[in-house]
């Protein structure tokens, strides 16, 4: 029997997006179907009904537009849903060279050190597993050791929130399979071995948030977001020259923070229906004190761990593609600043884009790629960094609570 589907469902202030793999022969393509957000403020859910409306909309275009039903879906969880722990797990008296097993034992006495209470674990990361007090691994399989040591990086969501998030889908007729933490997702498609060694933090900036992830000498050891994102600035130039927001968003698209010919003029339709005139100057008076605030509040977040960032910050999602803002960055970080479109580093291309990024999209299919290869290979539990693995509490979990609701 062939295994369904699971869609990526990236639930965002912006858009609502539908994302699958297409495998052709020489690679795998990322189709998606959008639809503007409806009940999500800041990357959050607050209107139940407009949210659940605005979802069904969404599974009856992309059904049409794939020419099939969707009815599994892994959906992303917003960096200020998320909460990051470090916990550790040891061994000792150990007979045998190490196994699976004993990997996923210490990865369930480490959940177990951690806050449970209310709370679901979305991802349990190895770090490192120190072998008999002396050397550090990253991955000890097979080898023999008397005691091990073991560290990870958890990242935990409240669980009433992902029990509303659920509700929601399976409302809207969709069954929730995992969920997968933003910031965490959105860095896999950037992430190479030599970004993540020099230490690298990747930013996806949407357009009412933003979701970073700071990784050091391989490893992820800090999540941050932003409570303001590119709609700020389009919102602030609709005011500035009493325009609609589409004028706006399509000035900022058109100049960003470019100051090469500043006169240069757009012709515009005023929220009265008159065509007016707008220079460059005029515009960059509103976009670049915007910039520089946004870049000035990523500094506060990264500062504490700039000199472990070698490789910089990447910028992603649709906040981050304003022209010039990578070089403001840059500027104020003192450090490399680029600004890449998801899926970036080919695990999966992007086609047939809907106008939006899909750093989280892609990031999710491919934890879930992985899960399911873990799956087919059957082991317990995940070795080495950047591995997604199934949430490890003692309590049922919510993702078998719900059923799928059946469509009308």
């Amino acid at each position: 029997m062939k295994t369904p589907i699971t869609y990526a469902l990236d639930l965002g202030s912006t858009y609502f997006t539908l994302s699958a793999p297409l495998k052709e022969e020489k690679s795998t393509h990322l189709l998606s179907c959008s639809v503007e957000s409806a009940g999500f403020h800041g990357g959050v859910l607050s209107d139940f009904s407009k949210a659940h409306a605005q979802l069904s909309f969404l599974v009856e275009k992309a059904e049409h537009k794939f020419n099939t039903d969707i009815s599994f879906v892994c959906v992303s969880i917003s960096g200020k849903k998320t909460i990051a722990r470090f916990s550790e797990a040891e061994e000792t008296n150990i007979q045998e060279p190490v196994s699976p097993s004993l990997l996923a034992s210490l990865e369930k006495q480490a959940g177990r050190r951690l806050p449970s209470e209310g709370l679901e674990t979305l991802h349990a990361i190895p770090l490192a597993y120190l072998l008999n007090g002396t050397t550090w691994h990253e991955s000890p399989l097979g080898l023999s050791a008397k005691s091990i040591l073991a560290r990870f990086f958890f990242l935990q969501a409240e669980w009433a929130y992902l029990y509303d998030i659920t509700r929601v889908c399976n409302q809207s007729g969709l069954t929730v399979s995992a969920f997968h933490s933003i910031p965490y997702a959105s860095s896999l498609p950037f992430l190479s071995d030599s970004t993540s060694k020099m230490g690298v933090g990747i930013l996806d900036l949407g357009g009412e948030s933003g979701n970073g992830i700071l990784y050091a000498r391989g490893k992820p050891t800090a999540l941050f977001t932003l409570n303001v994102g590119g709609a700020i600035i389009t919102s602030d130039l609709s005011i500035g020259f009493s325009i609609p927001l589409s004028e706006a968003e399509k000035m900022k698209r058109l100049w960003g923070s470019d100051t090469e010919n500043q006169s240069e003029i757009l012709e515009v339709v005023d929220l009265q229906g008159k065509t007016k005139v707008v220079t460059k100057e005029q515009a960059l008076h509103i976009i670049h004190p915007r910039l520089y605030e946004m870049a000035s509040l990523i500094q506060e977040k990264v500062a504490p761990h700039k000199h472990l960032l070698g490789a910089g910050i990447i910028l992603t999602g649709g906040g981050s593609r304003i022209k010039g803002f990578d070089k403001i960055l840059h500027q104020i970080l003192q450090m490399p600043c680029i600004t890449l479109t998801a899926p970036g580093t080919s695990q999966l291309e992007s086609k047939s884009l809907d106008s939006q990024d899909l750093a989280s999209s892609a990031g999710m299919l491919i934890l879930e790629s992985r899960h399911k290869q873990q799956s087919e290979k059957n082991t317990t539990t995940p070795m080495g960094s950047l591995l997604y693995t199934e949430p490890t509490i003692e309590k049922p979990s919510l993702f078998s609570w719900f059923k799928k609701t059946a469509k009308s």
